[in-house]
């Protein structure tokens, strides 16, 4: 396959995927329920886009080699896991670390 027909397949497959995990959560959550999970779950979404659009544009920017890929790995998963700790902080106990 071509790979602008994957990227296609994979960008719509995500918003397919999410539309069902919403369809489904409506019908065990309350409105208010969904509501809280949405507000709780606003600024991991936001972090991941950012993230997600971030690193393609530093790696194309920064040049391809092997050495810098993996430098960029690096800094993703650091700052990955600090966001999640600092998160994980201002939530409070009520989120088990592991």
């Amino acid at each position: 396959m071509k790979t602008h027909l994957w990227s296609f397949v994979l960008s719509w497959s995500r918003v397919g995927i999410n539309a069902m995990l919403f369809l489904a959560a409506t019908r065990f959550l309350t409105l208010s329920e969904i509501g809280l999970f949405a507000t709780a779950f606003a600024p991991v979404r936001m972090i991941q886009g950012i993230h997600k659009a971030a690193l393609p544009d530093a790696v194309i920017i920064l040049g391809g080699s092997r050495g810098r890929i993996e430098a960029l790995f690096a800094v993703s998963l650091v700052s990955g896991a600090r966001c999640r700790l600092v998160l994980q902080f201002l939530a409070g106990p009520s989120i088990p670390c592991c």
